[in-house]
């Protein structure tokens, strides 16, 4: 209850899961800010086998920083292989159930806490310049700060057998109106894709990429409590589980439910301190564009996409002063090096 804000970290059992914990612990969770005015949890469901049980158990006995919900991983709920895939593959698998439950939790656990967040397990963020922001954002209720978006959302997407399929995406409002009633290629052949307005979407509305995002307290509880977003979940998970899943997209349906907040969001965008990590050999210049795969810097608030490592570079390039050094970034990440001079 004393914390600023509260992160979940959704992640799964098995070795995967367990790397990436152990990456998070030994680089951006070593933060002075963690456990003094931040909380953050590993978001796991609690149903797993007794091997996976006893591991995780001893595991979370000794880091103290695992959450378990009762709610199944996606996998467990959607059994049916994707249509958009023709049959042939099952899908992402994001932790869309278990995500809205860690929502859940929190509403109901530790209403007061001014801030709670989704982080992604292959993102580190930088505290020291994050929280700030945070804390000039007290003065509204209703608060959402993230790298944001736009796009339109399909209710129930037959062509795909999806439910909340993205379509129509812009980084601005204007690209994704632009984007929402126009098609590409030529009407039949392979590659055409038909205008999101064909396909009965809701027009383009802003959200916050998946790698980051942190709501305010009061918005929290709006989207945990609210009738409507609990019947949109269940009915996910209901009988049209495997003809319509709710399995990927999870950042555009939280924008989706907001536009349906009770008071006024105010969406503030972190969007260009918040990118994917990149090697480059001109990091140093390279860390201070905005472009979307760069080296972190000292300005950066989140860094995704470090699923093959890069958690200790990543940290190390964030800390105040910090100077990029090309070949440690490139060793702890194990990148192939890029061409001197060449654009990621």
């Amino acid at each position: 209850e004393r914390a600023l804000a509260l992160w979940g970290v959704p992640s799964l059992p098995g070795p995967a899961g367990l790397r990436r914990r152990a990456l998070a612990r030994a680089s951006w969770l070593k933060s002075p800010e963690v456990g003094r005015n931040v909380t953050v949890c590993f978001v796991l469901s609690a149903y797993v086998s007794p091997d996976e049980a006893a591991a995780l158990v001893a595991e979370a006995a000794e880091h103290g920083d695992m959450l378990f919900l009762p709610v199944a991983e996606s996998h467990m709920i959607l059994r049916a292989k994707t249509k958009y895939s023709n049959y042939t593959k099952m899908g992402r698998g994001m932790p869309t159930f278990k995500q809205f439950a860690f929502f859940d939790f929190a509403a109901t656990a530790v209403p007061g806490v001014p801030f709670v967040g989704k982080v992604d397990d292959d993102t580190a963020v930088n505290l020291r310049e994050l929280l700030p922001v945070l804390e000039q954002a007290r003065c509204f209720r209703y608060t959402f700060t993230a790298a944001i978006n736009w796009g339109a959302l399909i209710p129930h997407a037959s062509f795909a057998g999806t439910r909340g399929e993205r379509c129509g995406f812009g980084w601005f409002a204007q690209n994704a109106l632009d984007n929402f009633g126009r098609s590409w290629g030529t009407p039949g052949a392979p590659g055409w894709v038909r205008a999101c307005d064909e396909f009965g979407a809701v027009p383009p509305f802003p959200y916050g990429t998946g790698a980051g995002y942190i709501f305010s307290g009061p918005l929290l509880r709006w989207v945990a409590k609210n009738r409507q977003v609990r019947q949109w979940v269940a009915e996910a998970r209901g009988a049209s589980r495997d003809e319509f899943q709710w399995q990927k997209y999870e950042d555009t349906t939280t924008g989706y439910w907001l536009t349906y907040a009770d008071e006024p969001v105010h969406y503030i965008n972190i969007g260009r301190w918040v990118h994917d990590f990149r090697c480059h050999p001109d990091g140093a210049r390279m860390a201070q564009t905005g472009a979307l795969y760069r080296p972190p810097s000292p300005e950066t608030l989140m860094v995704h996409n470090l699923k093959h490592r890069g958690f200790h570079a990543a940290f190390q390039m964030m800390q105040q002063g910090a100077r990029y050094d090309h070949w440690r970034c490139v060793r702890d990440a194990k990148l192939p090096r890029l061409h001197a001079g060449r654009e990621p």
